[in-house]
């Protein structure tokens, strides 16, 4: 490997999260979690650690929580929700605005049914 390709290689992004930032994450899923199970949808609220052991080759990196993440079990399969705080992201590709839990969670709920009904299945 070339001294010129080494230096294009991007700098790895620490994927921790200050305090106040898992916080906010933490409540804006918490919130979705309510909304979910007002619906009748059981969920998971995951924190998530990253242990970093210093080496010169990890200098950069820290040990910290990282994304929150909201499992939702529905009896139509699983599904994984994260937040930045302003829109939820599920695993599935659909975002959704975090500024309404209810709403989000109404078309969670619907968008997983469409989907049971495409695939010839029913919850």
């Amino acid at each position: 490997m070339s001294a010129h390709s080494a230096m294009a290689q991007p700098e790895p992004q620490d994927p921790t999260l200050r305090p106040s930032e898992v916080a906010d994450r933490v409540g804006a899923l918490a919130k979705l979690q309510s909304a979910l199970a007002a619906l009748g949808i059981r969920c998971v609220l995951a924190r998530h650690h990253r242990l970093v052991l210093r080496s010169p080759a990890v200098s950069r990196c820290s040990s910290g929580q990282t994304d929150p993440r909201l499992h939702v079990l529905a009896a139509d399969g699983p599904c994984t929700v994260i937040t930045d705080g302003t829109a939820y992201r599920l695993d599935t590709g659909q975002v959704l605005q975090a500024a309404d839990p209810a709403a989000a969670a109404a078309l969670i709920v619907a968008g997983r049914h469409r989907a049971a009904a495409s695939t010839g299945t029913t919850s």
